[in-house]
């Protein structure tokens, strides 16, 4: 069926049954991509914080305190040996997401680098950095991150880099990752 304007004169694009489809199609899609504009900016981008202590002072010492309820761990290997050389942890604790990591990587000059931390979802595709890594009195680099994801278990992947200081919000060279199952 056509509409009535359509039904005696000569059939236009307009007149045409999948122009409806067309329309119908790029209005799902606008309103798709409204609600995941909205979701990535209002929850994702500014739910976190950072919970280790920041110090300010470069090779600052601090103590990892893991809490009580560990809903997942996981062991990170080196990406350059393959070798087991610490363990991440993530869960909920009275509300909110936790993430710890704890790990002996090689020393650096704290002046001109860093090791980070990041989660990863593969599917769709995404990533945030949970803060520069501090060592605890051992002498192991030591990451806390808390902060209000709701579908955090999309996050399966611990990724460690080392940065230069002073260049910019891209992660660096990987140097150790982890994954939960």
């Amino acid at each position: 069926m056509y509409p009535r304007h359509c039904r005696n004169k000569p059939k236009s694009f307009f007149c045409r049954p999948a122009f409806g489809f067309i329309v119908f199609g790029l209005l799902t899609f606008v309103v798709f991509a409204a609600g995941l504009y909205h979701l990535r900016n209002d929850e994702w981008k500014n739910g976190g914080e950072e919970v280790a202590e920041n110090l300010g002072t470069v090779g600052a010492v601090i103590t990892a305190s893991v809490p009580d309820e560990i809903s997942r761990e996981t062991k990170i290997k080196s990406l350059a040996s393959g070798e087991e050389i610490g363990a991440a942890t993530q869960g909920i604790d009275k509300g909110v997401f936790y993430h710890t990591v704890k790990i002996s990587l090689p020393a650096i000059d704290r002046e001109k680098e860093f090791y980070e931390g990041w989660l990863l979802c593969q599917t769709p595709f995404d990533f945030f950095s949970t803060g520069e890594m501090v060592t605890d009195v051992e002498g192991n680099f030591v990451l806390e991150w808390a902060g209000n994801h709701d579908d955090i278990d999309d996050y399966t992947h611990v990724v460690i880099t080392r940065e230069a200081r002073g260049s910019g919000a891209a992660p660096g060279e990987k140097v150790a990752e982890g994954e939960w199952k």
